[in-house]
């Protein structure tokens, strides 16, 4: 019985290891993977002096790893990857946004050009649908291309390093709401 209570201990005590290990590894793959994205994929949507910041941090966090840090406790590792993550949040927010814009933008202009196409049919098709209606369906698209056109100027003039005043959600809410 002692036997097996030891043997349960260091299974669950090798369990407790192997995790703690991910954990690390974790952290040490996002260092040097936000690392490479400040001058990559992120390299856009962050400003200099935010570049030279988040360096920094990830060479401290780095530093860390391979000197205090290289014993610590899997919650240790779990708290600074958070930490980690939550300084290049909004740097990945406003890449994701911009890599999502263009699709949400495309889907609602294929709405609008759908429901225009017809609000002007004069087909049979749509012979039970008053003309009042399709006048109200053709103001609503009206209303949403101005809204798109004003929209893609504003995000237009806008740098990337600054956060879009609409995102790609509102952009597909508004397909989804006008037309």
């Amino acid at each position: 019985m002692l036997f097996r209570s030891a043997e349960g201990n260091m299974a669950l005590q090798d369990k407790l290891l192997a995790m703690t290990a991910e954990a690390m590894n974790a952290l040490e793959g996002a260092v040097y993977r936000l690392r490479d994205d400040i001058s990559t994929k992120l390299a856009d949507f962050v400003t200099d002096a935010d570049k030279e910041k988040l360096s920094a941090m990830c060479t401290t966090m780095e530093d860390w790893l391979y000197d205090d840090g290289y014993d610590a406790e899997k919650s240790v590792y779990e708290a600074k990857l958070k930490e980690l993550e939550a300084l290049f949040a909004p740097g990945v927010a406003r890449e994701k946004e911009a890599e999502n814009r263009g699709p949400a933008f495309d889907e609602l202009t294929q709405a609008i050009e759908k429901f225009s196409a017809f609000a002007a049919s004069q087909s049979e098709d749509y012979a039970h649908i008053s003309t009042e209606d399709k006048q109200k369906a053709a103001a609503e698209c009206a209303t949403a291309q101005a809204w798109m056109t004003d929209v893609q100027g504003k995000l237009g003039s806008l740098p990337k390093t600054e956060d879009p005043p609409v995102k790609s959600t509102e952009i597909i809410r508004s397909e989804e709401r006008r037309v």
